[in-house]
């Protein structure tokens, strides 16, 4: 296996290990502050407070990610999400853990965790010849529905054996391991820029002119202003569909917590699917058919699940969704990838991640009261349509580019 090959699978590995340990996390946080005397205000709350600082860094944090050393700011980020976990089951065991405590870890653990959003992309692109950047993302999405598929599994049985609070350990020791992965993959030489290309320095004003800069390229790349629309429409549905097929199992089809755990991780074997088949399809199809398709797959999974009465059914359409799902993300990623600047691909992604993130929560707040108005087998319906019609529009108007993008 050659360095850059060895260097792949080693940022995949510790990709994969994260994923499954936020897994652990995601059901131990709502458990521990619960059994610390929260209400269920109080979950939501710390919840949305985490992704509002997400967010916030988010935004700003563009050019600290295009003018830094991309594989230490990874690495600092896991070092810090890690401590911050790791922080919860020492102090439970010495019985000094307390709310504000479990808050601003949360909290800060969001911060850290936000920068890693924005920067893995781009350090990618720096690991990835750009022929190589398709199979690269797809290798990335299969580590990670591979996590998905058996971490929340994990996480109920953790949570049961050892308690919420220690629950978080495990999380800390997935970062730590992916920590020590990014040391092993050592530095590395860009793909993208020259090697020499001067960086600027990080200041509040690099941060703003950052944001303006990644909003400025977003606007005038007609790559990125081809799928723009479509990307909108497949978060606004995305962030929520998990939860629709939980209450719609749970609720109307009264499957039990298990069942509905062994459909979540049966389900999630379509990411895997989706994250093979992704740079097969690409190359096969083209990013101007490939891209469109995948969202029409996804928008028409969420319509099909209008119909889906028994259990097998939904696993059925969740499965498609998420084949959907994930190779639009590998897609979009390796176009964003082809199409920007090494040196500009934070700024670009730390405002498109933005938006999407926020795309995302506007569907979750939607789907709720829709949810009851109409059921949820019609919000299904009514998701699927936008993303079915977005995808449509998308189909018949690629610029010319897009055709040998990922070629």
């Amino acid at each position: 296996m050659s360095t850059p090959e060895r260097r792949l699978w080693f940022f995949v590995a510790g990709q994969s290990l994260s994923v499954m340990g936020d897994a652990f996390s995601a059901l131990a946080l709502p458990l521990l502050l619960l059994d610390a005397g929260a209400n269920l205000t109080t979950v939501t709350s710390v919840q949305s407070a985490g992704m509002a600082v997400t967010l916030a860094v988010m935004l700003f944090s563009g050019a600290l990610v295009d003018n830094s050393d991309r594989r230490r700011l990874l690495l600092g980020s896991d070092l810090v999400q890690g401590s911050m976990l790791l922080l919860i089951p020492l102090l439970s065991a010495f019985g000094a853990l307390a709310l504000p405590i479990v808050i601003g870890a949360k909290l800060v653990g969001s911060a850290a965790a936000a920068l890693y959003a924005v920067g893995h992309g781009p350090f990618m692109a720096e690991l990835s010849p750009p022929d190589q950047r398709l199979r690269a993302n797809g290798a990335i999405n299969l580590g990670g529905g591979i996590a998905m598929a058996v971490g929340p599994w994990l996480a109920g049985l953790a949570c049961e054996r050892f308690g919420p609070a220690n629950a978080f350990g495990l999380d800390a020791l997935s970062f730590y391991l992916s920590a020590i992965f990014l040391v092993l993959i050592g530095p590395v030489l860009l793909q993208s820029a020259p090697a020499a290309a001067p960086r600027p320095g990080n200041t509040v004003q690099d941060s703003l002119r950052g944001v303006v800069e990644g909003y400025r390229w977003l606007r005038a790349n007609e790559v990125l202003r081809w799928f723009f629309a479509l990307a909108c429409a497949e978060n606004f549905v995305a962030m929520v569909s998990v939860n629709l097929f939980i209450v719609y199992l749970s609720k109307d089809l009264a499957a039990s917590d298990s069942v509905v755990g062994l459909v979540l991780s049966a389900a999630a074997v379509g990411g895997i699917i989706g994250a093979i088949a992704a740079p097969v399809v690409g190359r096969w199809l083209g990013a101007h058919r490939a891209l469109p398709l995948t969202g029409l797959l996804m928008g028409l999974s969420l319509c099909g699940a209008l119909f889906a009465r028994t259990v097998d059914t939904v696993v059925i359409a969740a499965a498609l969704f998420l084949i959907g799902r994930i190779m639009s993300m590998t897609l979009a990623m390796a176009l964003r990838q082809a199409v920007v600047p090494g040196e500009q691909l934070g700024r670009v992604g730390a405002v498109l991640n933005v938006i999407l993130t926020t795309c995302g929560l506007l569907g979750a707040a939607i789907a709720g009261p829709l949810g009851g108005a109409i059921g949820i087998p019609g919000t299904f319906a009514a998701f699927g349509a936008l993303v079915v019609v977005t995808a449509l529009w998308t189909l018949s108007r690629p610029p010319a580019i897009v055709r040998t993008a990922l070629a």
